[in-house]
């Protein structure tokens, strides 16, 4: 008499595993999905109380106008570190806020009424409530959206592919963006011309400029070669999505870096699109 043999096969366990393992995915995504939500909703909740207590303090000082360091009552939850920033006079206020661990940024800004994914366009200011305001991280992406950033010349954006199109002497400048002393810093974008440049024909072509700034985002800073500012020219094949990157020297007390792309109908292209703008420090 045979006996009958039960148990799983090799491939039917293989598909258990598989499954088990697709199943783990999800619910480690869904996790860390969460896990940010409620991240940004305490970070989001710590500058709005602080943002209260700046109007309280401005109510409350003779000729109302904002402190220039966050009111001592101002409190911050475990993790966020709460800094206010440069604005352009005393009647209006930007308040930083950093999450430590993971990195993450944000900031309110009195004049929005609305907290942004991004920090403040202004050098800090006054002393930080939570703790020491993290060093900016290396190999990550520091810049805010490109459609925070400055247009100069009749440069635009569009809000649905999220390009900017340069006219003929068009320019885009960043706020601030607080790197700390890194070794370097790399900008990189992708870049699309229809017309030749003078400088670069049959090609067309990209410039790029970056400025050094001191803790208070205004005294220009030498870096290792010498230069508070220096530029950078690039050629770029027509009508094909580029990318082109620079890095350029940092070195000590360089706190602050500025960015500009620009084109000029002299040299280079004057109809320019570019996207996809990082800014990384490296170590």
């Amino acid at each position: 008499m045979k006996t009958k043999q039960t148990g799983f096969t090799i491939v039917e366990l293989l598909i258990v595993i598989v499954i088990i393992g697709i199943l783990a995915a999800i619910t480690i995504v869904a996790y860390r999905g969460i896990q940010q939500r409620a991240y940004l909703s305490v970070t989001q909740s710590d500058l709005s109380g602080a943002a209260k207590q700046m109007d309280i303090a401005k109510i409350d000082s003779p000729g109302e106008t904002y402190p220039l360091t966050l009111p001592g009552n101002v409190k911050a939850s475990q993790g966020v570190v709460l800094q206010l920033a440069q604005t352009t006079d005393s009647k209006t206020f930007c308040i930083n806020a950093y999450r430590t661990s993971p990195y993450s940024v944000a900031s309110f800004n009195s004049v929005s009424g609305q907290v942004r994914d991004y920090l403040c366009s202004g050098a800090a200011i006054g002393s930080s409530v939570g703790g020491s305001v993290p060093t900016a991280p290396r190999g990550i992406n520091l810049a805010s959206d490109t459609s925070n950033w400055t247009f100069g010349g009749g440069t635009s954006y569009n809000t649905t592919t999220k390009e900017i199109t340069f006219s003929a002497a068009g320019s885009i400048t960043s706020p601030l963006i607080r790197v700390d002393e890194p070794t370097s810093a790399t900008l990189r974008v992708e870049s699309y011309a229809t017309t030749s440049a003078p400088s670069f024909t049959p090609s067309s072509g990209v410039y790029f400029n970056a400025y050094y700034y001191a803790s208070d985002g205004i005294t220009p800073v030498l870096n290792t070669i010498g230069y508070t500012s220096n530029g950078n020219a690039q050629a770029i094949p027509l009508n094909a999505w580029t990318q082109r990157f620079w890095t350029t020297p940092n070195g000590p007390g360089i706190v602050y870096v500025k960015f500009v792309i620009q084109s000029s109908p002299t040299n280079y292209t004057s109809d320019n699109r570019i996207r996809n703008v990082t800014v990384v420090a490296n170590s």
